[in-house]
């Protein structure tokens, strides 16, 4: 497993020796992406609605979930990636903001990119973050489910439907 690691970060990272505008794009993608998503969810969460809300806190919950693995001193993960991939995976479900969940998974992409390609994450740290993401936004969408009921109804409603509709398929 390290060695294929290993194989993959040659491959994907930048030569030490130029400094291109992949270089400098890919350095500013990772300095601002998460916070800027950050700002953004922010902003929203002060303009919003109380439904927009409840999409919003689900999202921050499954990211807050995420970060958990986080705690440990020698995590493996990658933490920018994990938050931009737990807030998008924690829009899936709502109704209003579920649009914003397909950028935000790409921008999380590039981004776990732009950390390989700098050096300063190995692929399959960033690959590991998917997973943990993914689990992250379920036990947030379960968690709201069980702890108010009557206001994500409508989010099980439409689980519910898309559920059937995939098994009737």
């Amino acid at each position: 497993m390290t060695a294929l690691n290993a194989l993959l970060f040659e491959l994907m990272r930048a030569s030490p020796r130029h400094a291109t505008p992949a270089v400098v794009a890919a350095q500013l993608l990772v300095v601002l992406a998460a916070p800027l998503t950050l700002a953004v969810a922010a902003v929203a969460w002060l303009r919003a609605g109380p439904r927009t809300r409840a999409e919003l806190a689900l999202a921050l919950g499954s990211a807050l979930l995420a970060a958990l693995p986080l705690l440990p001193a020698g995590s493996a993960l990658d933490g920018d990636v994990l938050l931009l991939w737990a807030l998008s995976l924690g829009l899936l479900p709502g109704r209003r903001l579920a649009w914003l969940a397909f950028p935000g998974l790409a921008l999380g992409l590039a981004t776990g990119w732009a950390k390989v390609y700098l050096g300063l994450a190995l692929p399959l740290a960033v690959a590991a973050a998917l997973p943990v993401a993914v689990l992250a936004s379920w036990l947030a969408w379960r968690l709201c489910l069980r702890l108010a009921p009557g206001r994500y109804h409508g989010l099980r409603r439409a689980m519910v439907r898309l559920s059937w509709r995939s098994r009737r398929r």
